[in-house]
């Protein structure tokens, strides 16, 4: 395990979370851009991370959603394919849910992290990357880059 690239990846988390906690600025524009270019240095980061030690057997503790992230009321919901690999009927996404899913996911890996356990943070956040809040991230960088245009 690369320290340099955890802590990369925590710094990573951390301000894409404080993004999600923040209050909303005066302009959506600025939040949208902030949130597009926080995202893809998260998603970067985590490509990084190397896969943690199978068995890892600390579950890190509960943590609660969010309920809403404003700001995004212009571009809320946007229309993908959600399998690139299949064709499928067009589904809605939404910014929101997206945000606040990686939120979920990204925070129960801090709460790890920042309690000394860095192997189970890295197992954390690698597996919930490649099961969840990757999937979110990329649909949402698609959203964020036809927005921010």
């Amino acid at each position: 395990m690369n320290h340099a690239e955890v802590s990369s990846f925590a710094e990573a988390a951390r301000a894409f979370c404080e993004l999600v906690e923040a209050d909303a600025p005066a302009t959506a524009a600025g939040r949208l851009s902030d949130a597009r270019r926080l995202l893809a240095r998260l998603y970067a980061a985590a490509c990084d991370l190397e896969p943690g030690p199978d068995g890892v057997d600390l579950d890190p503790p509960p943590r609660a959603r969010l309920k809403t992230w404003s700001g995004l009321e212009p571009v809320e919901y946007y229309y993908e394919n959600f399998d690139p690999l299949e064709p499928t009927e067009v589904g809605a996404g939404s910014l929101t849910d997206d945000f606040l899913d990686i939120h979920l996911d990204l925070k129960r890996g801090l709460s790890l992290f920042d309690a000394g356990h860095e192997a189970a943070a890295v197992w954390e956040w690698r597996t919930s990357f490649d099961e969840h809040w990757g999937r979110h991230a990329v649909s949402a960088l698609r959203a964020l880059h036809r927005a921010c245009r």
